[in-house]
């Protein structure tokens, strides 16, 4: 599946959703008012990309028509705001929405997110939740022997009662410009997806640390997990998948936005990734509680290197920074010095002291640490 064709645009499939639902054809559900740059899709693609998943024709029933107003630019910092405004039988809506770019992930996760939440209310739609099929977020992606990958088909139940782990506006900040910073600001506040403000801070301190010590310049935060979620599944699952009718993960992959699917035989697992930064263990317990799956994990990904960890109490922000060198670090760097800071509101940073794994004895800022150190690779 193409990029532009799995986030084409914000507005194309919000629209998809207020549309699918409506009744015995009459006319096409949307007229459209759509006001872009010229890197972003047309008013053409949009409509003619409405009109593939609504699977051709038209699609109401001639009281559910849907004006929609669309307007998008781009701000001084390069990131794209589009400003959507509705009218329907049921009322007026307007959303400001926010991503990097028109057409890459971040617009499409926060599109489609949005529309779980708002399509009950939008429409009137019931369901049982997440075990309900969704026909918001396009194909998927196939996986790689031919299983399911995404959403579609069935009753087109759009998950009310559905408890997300982030709002729509969360889940466009990630992934965030600078990575190793939005990693640090998530781990260290137990978040499933990083704060705005802890990341701020935390990319302030990291240029105020590297400047400090030329050293540990280029160290941040790096993942121990692959951004994905490995499922196992029962035989009823497994078959369920490769015959492309398991629906029960249609919600979750619609509003976290998956971008990947691959399969496997031997043992029957599915991974599915994400274009995000999120806390991949919470997110793999969503999975879990779906029926015919009987676990649902991360990926782990091996290897050892340098990395960094964050510990926050109250103002007082604490750093490690690992430099790791060694002959073999896929198995395991052998060498490993350590460098600690604090940092305050006011971007001051305070060396804590430099602490080489081969030393005799721990300094007492290094022990103070350990949990902290816990989240070193």
């Amino acid at each position: 599946m193409m990029p532009w064709r799995r986030a084409l645009t914000a507005v194309s499939f919000l629209f998809v959703a207020l549309a699918v639902r409506t009744g015995a054809a009459q006319e096409h559900p949307i007229s459209l008012s759509w006001q872009a740059p010229d890197t972003c899709p047309s008013r053409a693609a949009v409509l003619q990309e409405i009109d593939r998943l609504l699977g051709g024709g038209q699609r109401t029933n001639g009281r559910q028509r849907f004006v929609a107003r669309a307007q998008v630019t781009r701000a001084g910092d390069g990131r794209f705001a589009l400003m959507l405004r509705t009218e329907s039988p049921d009322g007026a809506g307007e959303r400001a929405l926010s991503a990097p770019t028109c057409r890459l992930s971040s617009t499409y996760r926060i599109v489609t997110a949005f529309t779980l939440l708002a399509l009950p209310v939008l429409t009137g739609a019931k369901g049982n939740g997440c075990n309900d099929p969704v026909s918001i977020g396009g194909d998927g992606g196939g996986g790689d022997d031919g299983g399911s990958g995404g959403s579609g088909g069935g009753d087109d139940a759009a998950c009310p009662g559905f408890e997300p782990l982030a709002t729509p506006e969360e889940l466009a900040l990630t992934p965030m410009e600078y990575p190793g910073a939005e990693l640090l600001a998530r781990e260290a506040t137990s978040s499933f997806i990083a704060p705005l403000d802890v990341y701020e801070r935390v990319k302030r301190d990291l240029a105020a640390i590297h400047a400090l010590e030329p050293d540990v310049a280029g160290i941040s935060g790096s993942r121990s997990t692959a951004g994905s979620v490995e499922i196992r599944w029962t035989e009823a699952g497994k078959a369920a998948v490769d015959a492309g009718t398991y629906r029960a993960w249609d919600c979750l992959n619609s509003y976290y936005g998956a971008t990947e699917f691959k399969h496997f035989d031997m043992p029957s697992v599915s991974f599915v990734y994400f274009d995000a930064n999120f806390d991949d263990e919470k997110l793999a317990m969503e999975y879990a509680k779906l029926p015919d799956v009987e676990s649902a994990g991360t990926e782990g990904l091996s290897g050892d290197g340098s990395d960094a960890c964050l510990s926050i109490d109250g103002e007082e922000y604490s750093y490690i920074l690992d430099l790791a060198s060694g002959d073999d670090c896929p198995a395991g760097c052998s060498d490993h010095v350590y460098y600690g800071f604090t940092t305050t509101p006011d971007g001051t940073v305070t060396p804590l002291g430099r602490h080489e794994n081969t030393d005799p004895a721990e300094p007492g800022w290094f022990t103070e640490l350990e949990e902290c150190r816990r989240r070193l690779q």
